[in-house]
């Protein structure tokens, strides 16, 4: 069950604090509590945001064992030789939990090191995209790109 997503606009003053809602279970599947929280600035670009589980019991997470399985998808753009933008997309109706991105190489199928990522290890709710910056180093063969995730 999925509530519906609730949107919060408010100002403040730079190093304070306040206390903006009260948040309800936003999302609920099996035994699992999931909250994503995005921060965005006055043109609506994501500045930070944070992703938070609970099990309906404290401290328990076996839930996170038995969540339904997902579909990721996986599109690369090659901006140069070494630069590449990985967009992944949950299309799943669950969230995708602790997506690894990893990259290798075609001629020796090892894994391409040393590799910068502008993010890693993320969640995605359902219908949520993210865009991943990528940079290596030279390779033998082309770059092969592939998502690991808890619920795959």
């Amino acid at each position: 069950m999925i509530a519906p997503m609730l949107f919060h606009t408010f100002s403040t003053y730079m190093k304070c604090s306040c206390s903006i809602l009260f948040l309800p279970t936003l999302y609920i599947c099996g035994e699992a509590y999931f909250v994503k929280l995005a921060l965005k600035d006055a043109s609506g670009a994501v500045v930070s945001d944070n992703f938070y589980w609970q099990g309906r019991e404290e401290g328990n997470y076996q839930a996170l064992r038995t969540l339904p399985k997902t579909k990721l998808h996986l599109a690369a753009k090659k901006l140069s030789s070494t630069n590449f933008e990985v967009t992944l997309e949950n299309r799943g109706e669950v969230p995708a939990l602790m997506i690894r991105l990893k990259v290798k190489d075609s001629a020796t199928d090892d894994l391409a090191l040393p590799v910068w990522y502008s993010d890693n290890y993320f969640f995605l709710m359902p219908g949520e995209r993210k865009v991943v910056d990528v940079q290596l180093e030279s390779l033998k063969g082309h770059a092969v790109f592939e998502a690991e995730y808890l619920n795959r």
